[in-house]
């Protein structure tokens, strides 16, 4: 039975949905208001491009230094944008407000214009608040790349631990999804997956369990928790000279590119070093689990603000859908495997606690002429969620006659303009990060489409309720 490429598109994005923000009576939610992006097209990247995140900013010559100031500012402009639930991260350039805003300029703008509930907070609770910051954060001093020296706001150890303790169980429980999906979808030949699940289901199951045990003991999840609600209940009655500090916590991450002498706010990831790290899921999708509708197909929004499915290229910033090669095309066979991991975008200038607290609207002269967020399902407004994980995928073979004839053709013909890509996976063009003029290709074997190097294909956003939504009972406001 063939298939149109809009309906592999849709079993993809349901499954890989499923896989990562699912959870069964056996797991427990991280976070259920959230919502995933998909890239159109991927965002290449070579495995040194996050060396900054482990190396910092100053390596061991101006040339290296030169290097790891320009990946730091790459990867911060890309994700300093606003996801919207209706559309895509286009990935040509940064997706931003239709005014040009960025994420940080937005947020930087509420800080500056809220008007505050009148307030008073007791001895004790100025204490409270003081000691969740001291357990939460500290301050370093970092070389910038023009030898400057900046104090930052960074994660305290117990904090990254627990940010590293949630990530691990983040992945121990999209194995133990992959896995039980993958029994339940099997194809009639495929006896492989549901033995696996039989034998070894109470293992995955186990494993993570032992994470969340893990997440709860070594990774201070209690303490952590009971710090940020501290900030963001107790703290709303300290509300000045909260604003204050995030403030200063905005203006302090601010650096220069060098390139570009643009300002950026500096923005790492957890795990540091993921792109060398061993234990990416293996993930593969065949063509007789979209024919006998193994998949379930979503019709939930948060699954499906995505790509077009069709083929596509771009040249400079104008990206066009291929004509011949749309997702309207049908195929008889096809296969699709790739490693994937999950990395969480860590931005210490960012207070979501503020943005959520009740203690805050905009005053009628404000310059932000949209609500932030209505609070819908899907949610209108210029700030309805923001950038918390990206998916990450290398190793990408794409197993189909008539797709690899097609990836064939677009590539000879756009060869010299630009890049070329199916889905939200690049097929070839340049890489995104500090070496752009460097290009790659993938190898086209008979049936089989290769994809080399990783790339960033969709982001899970953390999504905003209402905002702001001050409680109906403040009466008085600065």
């Amino acid at each position: 039975m063939a298939n149109k490429l809009s309906e592999i598109g849709s079993a993809f994005r349901s499954n890989l949905y499923e896989i990562l923000s699912g959870f069964d009576s056996k797991t427990k939610p991280v976070d259920k208001d959230s919502f995933i992006t998909w890239c159109s097209p991927g965002l290449p990247f070579d495995e040194g491009d996050f060396d900054f995140a482990e190396q910092g900013l100053v390596g061991s010559d101006s040339a290296q230094t030169k290097r790891l100031a320009l990946q730091a500012y790459n990867f911060a402009r890309l994700v300093d944008f606003i996801p919207s639930a209706n559309g895509v991260y286009d990935g040509i350039g940064v997706w931003k407000l239709d005014d040009g805003s960025r994420l940080s300029t937005v947020y930087g703008q509420i800080l500056k214009q809220s008007q505050l509930a009148k307030s008073e907070v007791s001895s004790s609770e100025k204490e409270a608040i003081e000691n969740a910051k001291k357990y939460l954060y500290t301050t370093v001093s970092k070389k910038t790349p023009q030898g400057t020296t900046k104090n930052i706001k960074v994660d305290t150890d117990d904090y990254s631990d627990y940010k590293d303790y949630k990530d691990k169980y983040l992945k121990a429980v999209r194995q133990y999804n992959l896995k039980r999906i993958a029994a339940n979808t099997a194809a009639k030949e495929d006896s492989a997956s549901v033995l696996d699940w039989q034998l070894n289901g109470q293992t995955y199951r186990a494993e993570m369990e032992a994470a969340w045990d893990d997440w709860v003991s070594k990774g201070n999840k209690k303490d952590v928790e009971d710090a940020l609600d501290t900030l963001t209940i107790t703290g709303e009655r300290s509300l000045k000279s909260w604003r204050t500090e995030l403030g200063k916590d905005l203006k302090d991450s601010e650096m220069t590119g060098l390139a570009d002498p643009l300002p950026f706010q500096y923005t790492t990831v957890v795990p540091s070093g993921f792109a060398t790290a061993k234990g990416w899921t293996e993930y593969s999708l065949s063509h007789y689990q979209i024919s006998e509708k193994k998949i379930s197909d979503t019709k939930d929004w948060q699954a499906n603000a995505g790509a077009n499915w069709g083929f596509w290229n771009s040249e400079g910033s104008t990206k066009h859908h291929s004509e011949q090669h749309s997702e309207d095309m049908s195929v008889d066979d096809f296969a699709l495997s790739f490693k994937l991991t999950q990395v969480q975008i860590i931005r210490s200038w960012f207070s979501p606690e503020f943005l959520e607290s009740h203690v805050w609207k905009l005053p009628q002269n404000s310059t932000l002429t949209d609500v932030p967020s209505d609070g819908g399902k899907p949610p209108k407004g210029s700030f309805v969620a923001y950038p918390l994980q990206m998916f990450v995928v290398k190793d990408v073979v794409i197993t189909s006659k008539a797709l690899a004839e097609a990836a064939r053709k677009e590539i000879e013909e756009h060869k010299t303009s630009g890049s070329v890509g199916w889905g939200p996976f690049a097929v070839s063009g340049s890489y995104v990060g500090n070496h752009s003029s460097d290009t790659y290709e993938c190898t086209i074997d008979g049936a089989s489409i290769k994809i080399p190097g990783m790339q960033i294909i969709g982001f899970r956003n953390h999504l905003f309720g209402r905002m702001p939504d001050p409680n109906s009972k403040i009466t008085e406001w600065e």
